[in-house]
């Protein structure tokens, strides 16, 4: 049986050839980076630091609510959803008792998370918190004769929420490296309870111009194939090398003639690498989402690197 060289791809940094990108294929990002905050939804969801107002009256509610219960993060039959947040309580961790779920049910009254009611005692510089009783009616007046019996307790922030709007994971992944164990799956596998998690792995090599094309046309029909589905949240992960000198990250490896060998790798500064990775469209279609950039630390301790670095964050608008 005939043998054939099979060279493993070089899985740590180092030295590599910069590459240049196609002539008139790319534009050029220039400025420097500035801090920016965003959201990935257009109108984000109001939160109880937000909303909380001194009196009922005029309060807007929100229009989504979490599915899972903030104590004991699942379901039940009855859930009490917040009127001031997009938190939500089961009915197993408040009970009502039997003689007030009449009076709750009423269309004047309105239930209060202890996130929000945390929330009101702060505002109000009041340095306890006060009884809890959860329903209130259209003045801030509590509705039970006696403060809510709660069975849990909060194991988050008291302010967080479980989110139950769809992710979508993208897993860039330079050819060669072993992403086992990458935070894109752990975050994927802890989701998947929760949300409707979609995971895509995108693996690359962008080290010819055959290569790039090649990988623009992919992209171009990932972002075609993704469109028609609406997500809350993108979450973009880059796993990647860097040039030890110039702080180049890796896009790819040149191609050789003999079949399983891994040519030399090719890197380019950050600029043209996100033009690269992020081609065919689908640097527009993640404007907003959160980047998660797994490389080296050269990138953060050169000045220049790192300047760059921004520069592409403000560009992209990630």
């Amino acid at each position: 049986m005939a043998h054939t060289k099979q060279t493993s791809g070089k899985s740590t940094g180092g030295p590599a050839k910069r590459g240049e990108l196609p002539l008139g294929s790319f534009k050029c990002v220039t400025g420097r980076g500035q801090k920016i905050i965003k959201s990935v939804n257009a109108k984000a969801l109001p939160t109880g630091l937000d909303t909380i107002q001194s009196a009922i009256e005029g309060t807007l509610k929100p229009q989504i609510w979490n599915l899972w219960c903030l104590l004991c993060r699942d379901g039940a039959p009855i859930m009490y959803e917040c009127s001031y947040c997009p938190r939500s309580l089961c009915e197993r961790c408040l009970v009502i008792p039997e003689e007030s779920q009449k009076d709750i049910k009423s269309d004047n009254i309105f239930f209060r998370c202890p996130g929000c009611h945390e929330v009101r005692d702060k505002r109000a510089g009041k340095d306890i918190n006060t009884l809890y009783f959860g329903f209130e009616d259209v003045k801030g007046k509590p509705v039970l004769a006696r403060p809510a019996v709660i069975h849990g307790r909060i194991e988050l922030s008291s302010r967080s929420e479980i989110c139950t709007i769809p992710v979508l994971i993208l897993n860039f992944v330079l050819d060669s490296i072993d992403c086992l164990g990458s935070p894109a799956c752990i975050m994927r596998d802890a989701l998947h309870s929760y949300v409707p998690a979609d995971y895509r792995e995108i693996i690359f090599d962008v080290g010819t111009a055959h290569k790039a094309k090649q990988h623009a046309m992919s992209m171009a029909k990932l972002v075609t194939e993704l469109e028609p589905h609406q997500v809350g949240h993108i979450e973009v992960f880059i796993h990647s090398h860097l040039e030890t000198v110039r702080s180049d990250i890796w896009g790819g490896f040149k191609s050789t003639r003999t079949k399983g060998e891994g040519g030399d790798p090719v890197a380019y500064t950050i600029s043209d690498f996100f033009m690269l990775v992020l081609a065919g469209g689908m640097a527009d279609y993640i404007k907003g989402a959160t980047l998660w950039m797994l490389v080296c630390g050269h990138m953060v301790r050169e000045t220049d690197a790192f300047n760059d670095f921004k520069d592409c964050i403000k560009h992209y608008q990630i």
